[in-house]
């Protein structure tokens, strides 16, 4: 079965091959990096831990409180807050705080895509 997939411009450069302004040692890797590039999905989103445990703070619940009340270590909480990922019931606790404590549905929840993330996460 063929498939079908959009191609980036090859251009062959001085240096070598170029795909899509990245640089490749050989045509058939050219070749591997414009069937990857084409595939990439639509950035993935997800949820913003350190926007919500921030919103958290910001109406006055210092970090060990909040830890106390979802029922983890306030450096657990830290981590989060830094890029880690919590488990899911952890998670759960977190998110059904922060309803409790903004007002909003959990549907408002904030979210962010993966690139958008490490723009502004990794100063």
């Amino acid at each position: 079965m063929k498939e079908n997939h959009p191609t980036r411009e090859v251009r062959i450069d001085k240096d070598g091959p170029v795909v899509g302004g990245i640089e490749v040692a050989s045509l058939a890797r050219a070749r591997v990096c414009v069937v990857f590039m084409s595939r990439r999905a639509a950035p993935a989103r997800s949820i913003d831990w350190f926007q919500v445990i921030t919103e958290i703070s910001r109406a006055g619940h210092p970090m060990q409180a909040i830890a106390q009340s979802i029922g983890v270590a306030r450096t657990t909480l830290l981590g989060w807050k830094q890029g880690a990922e919590p488990r899911h019931s952890e998670g759960d606790r977190l998110l059904t705080f922060w309803t409790n404590v903004t007002g909003h549905d959990r549907a408002a929840v904030p979210m962010v895509s993966i690139h958008d993330w490490w723009a502004y996460h990794s100063k």
